[in-house]
């Protein structure tokens, strides 16, 4: 069960220290956001947070953006380390900032795929270690961000995420519990894989892709491959509710996917530990996922190198 918050829920939060890992446009958003909340937010970030500059529009609506930094300042202490950076990024991150001397209390990661939390508890020496799941599309261009809302941002029901919920309603984020993050994981990587990689490779929108009845056909037989394989691994709500789910998207977001924004910008994409995670699981259970392969050996005809 999620729970919405209400304006009882939610107190002004104390000015915190909080470092923000790893920007592209979900990061700048957050950046964005706790800034304006009045904390103090320092920014790692290279080229699309350095293009920023000292302003970011949300949807139109100027916000100040503090500046941005190349290196770990291991004389400061972090009440938070947020990582937005991509998945195959993030142990190469978390050790940077474990062996920078760097000192924190909490890590939030927020990525789009499907892992195991457990294994990243090592990396941190078991510090705390929060995991959110977003429903929202972003796009950033210079200092433009579009930021397209749909579910929302979730975090687990429990002391650790009720903290990061808290802070983060504060700042004006639409963040609501769960009772089971790992299934809300599960749930993005489900949709994730039956839009971000139909995006990039067919350079549509994903009204444009409903539109498409070619492509639309593909990315319900994505989906329902998925679904199959990730509903072996995590309990999850009906097939029928998702897929409902993402008709809303497909129908009312004249949006792309942030896997067409990676390709754009020549960028490594997720598409191996999303797609990819869906094949190789499915080849362990005995699953077929021959419509993920298809559109995966697509991509990687057209972007070889981005895979």
């Amino acid at each position: 069960m999620q729970q919405k918050a209400t304006s009882k829920d939610v107190k002004s939060i104390p000015r915190k220290n909080i470092l923000i890992y790893g920007v592209g446009s979900l990061g700048s958003y957050l950046v964005a956001k706790l800034y304006a909340a009045g904390h103090n937010v320092d920014v790692i970030g290279r080229e699309r947070a350095q293009e920023v500059g000292d302003v970011l529009y949300i949807n139109g609506q100027k916000h100040k953006f503090p500046k941005v930094s190349n290196t770990l300042d291991p004389s400061k202490k972090y009440d938070y380390v947020f990582l937005t950076s991509k998945y195959y990024d993030l142990k190469t991150n978390l050790e940077s900032i474990m062996n920078s001397g760097l000192r924190f209390d909490t890590v939030v990661s927020i990525q789009n795929t499907y892992f195991d939390s457990l294994f990243y508890y090592h990396l941190v020496k078991d510090r705390p270690f929060v995991t959110l799941s977003v429903f929202e599309g972003f796009n950033l261009q210079k200092d433009q961000l579009k930021v397209v809302e749909f579910a929302g941002w979730f975090v687990e029901d429990d002391v650790l995420g009720k903290d990061i919920y808290l802070l983060l309603k504060d700042a004006g984020v639409n963040i609501s519990l769960t009772d089971d993050i790992n299934a809300k994981r599960a749930e993005k990587t489900i949709y994730n894989c039956a839009l971000n990689v139909f995006s990039a490779t067919y350079d549509k929108t994903y009204h444009e892709l409903y539109q498409d009845k070619d492509a639309f056909a593909e990315m319900k037989e994505v989906f329902s491959e998925s679904y199959d394989v990730m509903s072996e691994i995590v309990p999850l709500r009906s097939k029928k509710v998702l897929f409902n789910n993402l008709l809303t998207i497909l129908k009312t977001m004249d949006h792309y996917a942030s896997t067409h924004q990676d390709v754009k910008r020549n960028k490594k994409t997720e598409i191996s530990f999303i797609n990819g995670f869906i094949i190789d699981m499915g080849k362990k259970m005995n699953i077929p996922t021959p419509r993920n392969r298809a559109i995966v050996n697509k991509f990687i005809e057209k972007y070889p190198e981005l895979y």
